[in-house]
């Protein structure tokens, strides 16, 4: 004991409380797990309103399950069990979500290094720029930053006509006296 107090220090414990709705419970219940593949598995557009179905009450307690069962074993055996049983086909994906997959192929990494090879990258890169309206697949552009459309134009061309020639005698005619048709008149002003 250094200046009469103890080497170890004891904290009291925390009182106890009743209603603890800030935290997060968290369910391990198997059967809740297949009720939420089942859901899963219908057509609900995404996890959070599956995981709604599965607890109506508790909306953290949904979003927690939303992005921790998804990878659950029992949570994929029950959706696939369920989908291979009615039938059920997975819908196909909208605009947006194939605009997100592509985007994740672009930038997914795996200690710091790209898993698509820089060729898949630009194709899936490019594919997005095609879904998003950016590319258009009618016009081509050249380096000049000018457009040409793609059109087949059809310009009908007469051919030239031989024009006629006729020689002509430019030498002047002395027999005859050359009248001008000008006529030029000389006033003086005297005055």
């Amino acid at each position: 004991m250094a200046f009469g107090l103890p080497h170890i220090f004891i904290p009291d414990p925390l009182p106890t409380v009743e209603n603890r709705s800030w935290q997060i419970q968290i369910p391990n219940e198997e059967d809740k797990k297949k009720l939420f593949g089942i859901e899963l598995a219908k057509s609900h557009s995404n996890e959070f309103e599956a995981a709604l179905v599965v607890f109506p009450d508790d909306t953290s307690t949904s979003l927690w399950v939303s992005q921790n069962w998804l990878s659950d074993p029992i949570v994929i055996a029950s959706r696939d069990l369920y989908a291979n049983t009615v039938g059920v086909k997975a819908k196909g994906l909208d605009k947006d979500q194939l605009k997100a997959r592509l985007l994740n192929i672009v930038d997914e990494k795996v200690h710091g290094r790209y898993i698509a090879t820089p060729l898949e990258r630009i194709k899936a890169l490019e594919t997005y720029a095609k879904i998003s309206g950016f590319i258009d697949n009618n016009r081509i552009d050249i380096n000049n930053n000018t457009l040409i459309d793609n059109k087949m134009q059809i310009i009908l061309v007469k051919p030239q006509q031989k024009e006629e020639t006729k020689e002509i005698d430019v030498t002047p005619n002395l027999e005859k006296p050359l009248v001008s048709p000008v006529s030029i008149k000389l006033v003086s002003n005297k005055g």
